[in-house]
């Protein structure tokens, strides 16, 4: 028996996911995800160098992830939200760092902006 969930999809049916590039005009990289009704802006800047020497890695690249959402913005429990933000962040920044060839780029920051403009738990 097929049953529908809320939305009217079938239980195994993902959400429909639409993309949109280059949005942001000042980032090297940008694209505007949809996963049914959640939004997500997303900027990759750099690399570019490094703004302070604590910063610098000969080795390669620092990743740095910059992650906000709705929820956290002058929501009731926003420092609730602010943690698992920084905490997405990390495990980003995490993932990211091992995907990006950093080593072509010592001494130098990437920046990946990701911005929730709407959650709806997809």
């Amino acid at each position: 028996m097929k049953t529908l969930r809320r939305d009217g999809r079938l239980d195994r049916q993902l959400r429909p996911i639409t993309q949109t590039l280059s949005l942001l005009s000042r980032a090297d990289g940008s694209c505007r995800l949809e996963f049914g009704k959640t939004i997500v802006l997303c900027g990759v800047y750099g690399p570019k160098a490094a703004p302070s020497a604590r910063q610098e890695r000969i080795e390669g690249a620092t990743v740095q992830v910059h992650w906000t959402s709705a929820a956290s913005a002058g929501s009731a429990g926003g420092s609730d939200h602010q943690q698992a933000d920084t905490a997405r962040a990390y495990e980003l920044e995490q993932s990211l760092a091992s995907a990006i060839l950093t080593a072509l780029h010592p001494r130098t920051v990437v920046e990946i902006s990701v911005h929730i403009v709407r959650d709806d738990g997809s």
